[in-house]
């Protein structure tokens, strides 16, 4: 039962980290399709300019996010598989 629970509890966090990824990806999507529809609606140069620049700075925002979200997920997943051997214990002891 322990393997059960332990198994169980390193699905939850795969699953959430998957969850919040999709999510990620789809806000990403959303952000890339704002962009043509700023460039087509500026009137001047400098006004396409801004629009990318605006574009671009959130953009790069985003990366330093994921770049956090790599190592924040990274260390979810390293302390469940510790705390899943930890418990598990040496061979044959449960």
């Amino acid at each position: 039962m322990a393997g059960l629970r332990l198994q169980r509890e390193m699905f939850e966090v795969l699953s959430s980290i998957g969850r919040e990824w999709f999510a990620r990806a789809t806000s990403e999507v959303e952000l890339a399709s704002r962009l043509p529809n700023k460039l087509t609606a500026a009137r001047s140069v400098p006004d396409a300019l801004s629009a990318y620049q605006e574009w671009l700075g959130e953009w790069i925002n985003r990366c330093g996010e994921d770049s956090y979200r790599i190592v924040s997920d990274s260390q979810r997943i390293i302390h469940a598989g510790v705390r899943c051997f930890a418990e598990a214990g040496p061979a044959g002891t449960n």
